[in-house]
């Protein structure tokens, strides 16, 4: 079974987490891991959590490429069926949230959602503008 665990800095994991909840509804198989909130060991409540679901292929998505989460998550990749993705956004989370949590999933389908989901970020001013002048002509 494919388990998905949110993971940042401060209370941004729990916001995403809210925000899919919201638009998807909840997703047993998706949650969600605050960094640096409490007096808790961010690396001890990550294996915690790996330790819980060791027997599940996991997908963590981090905030920030090098930032200290990131770092933290990637010291156990090879030791847990574990993948990494980074750059959180929330149309990746969407995406994520409908996959069939059964079935494995596959470097390829990861570089795809990644591919799909820098797509979405826009610079709307750019676009809007850009498809004014178009329908000008």
């Amino acid at each position: 079974m494919l388990k998905i665990v949110i993971a940042t800095h401060a209370t941004l994991a729990e916001g995403f987490h809210s925000a899919l909840s919201i638009i998807a509804g909840e997703k047993p198989h998706i949650s969600f891991l605050n960094a640096y909130v409490s007096d808790t060991n961010f690396n001890e409540d990550f294996i915690h959590f790996l330790e819980l679901n060791k027997e599940h292929q996991i997908l963590v998505v981090t905030d920030l490429f090098g930032g200290s989460v990131n770092q933290t998550v990637s010291t156990h990749m090879n030791k847990y069926n574990l993948h990494i993705i980074t750059g959180i956004n929330l149309p990746l989370l969407l995406e994520l949230a409908f996959l069939n949590p059964e079935t494995e999933i596959s470097k390829e389908q990861l570089d795809s959602l990644v591919a799909s989901a820098k797509q979405q970020i826009i610079y709307v001013n750019s676009m809007l503008t850009q498809t004014m002048e178009d329908d000008d002509f």
